[in-house]
């Protein structure tokens, strides 16, 4: 897979998505990453948190599935895990609103801003980000809540498979410890968006 593009443009490479270019002879981007911090890197210069052997980022955006404790009984007594889906294009996230579907959504900006737990979708048919959440936010409380039937998860599940996306998880599944990935993404699929 390629990184960058063949643009090669008096001296520089441009990244696929045209925003950034590259300068082979100082080894850097010439340009900030468009979508600054929400790219989860604190070098707003840097290129796939300096991982490109694992990872490649060519539009510089992605789908997370984030995963987080429930904070309130019955289901943060059994161990329960909340995920919810969040578009680094249009930063909006996600997810069920309680269990009988008429709550108002949670503001998730801690879990996202404190490097919370997530998995990076594989979008290899380039499908918009904003038409997801936009699927997602129609059908997200449609139905009869059931945990571990029809509850965020499935919510997440069922949006991805809409538009021929796998779903590679939450960080921790439904029940039980979350795992702490330092900030970066937990699973080890390659981001080729």
């Amino acid at each position: 897979m390629c990184l960058i593009s063949q643009n090669i443009f008096f001296g520089t490479v441009k990244d696929q998505s045209g925003y950034r270019d590259y300068n082979p002879d100082t080894g850097r981007w010439t340009a900030k990453d468009p979508i600054l911090f929400a790219g989860g890197d604190t070098d707003l210069y840097g290129y796939v948190t300096n991982n490109p052997v694992n990872w490649i980022d060519p539009w510089g955006l992605e789908l997370r599935i984030y995963n987080r404790q429930v904070q309130s009984a019955p289901l943060s007594w059994v161990g329960a895990n909340h995920t919810f889906l969040y578009s680094t294009v249009t930063k909006q996230w996600l997810g069920t609103s309680g269990s009988s579907g008429n709550g108002n959504q949670v503001d998730e900006s801690s879990v996202i801003a404190s490097g919370g737990a997530y998995n990076v979708v594989n979008n290899h048919n380039n499908i918009l980000e904003a038409e997801v959440m936009i699927y997602m936010n129609e059908t997200m409380n449609s139905g009869i809540y059931i945990p571990g039937i029809r509850d965020c998860h499935s919510a997440v599940d069922r949006t991805l498979r809409n538009f021929g996306l796998e779903n590679p998880g939450a960080p921790g599944g439904r029940l039980g410890n979350i795992p702490n990935c330092g900030g970066g993404p937990c699973n080890t699929q390659r981001r080729d968006k």
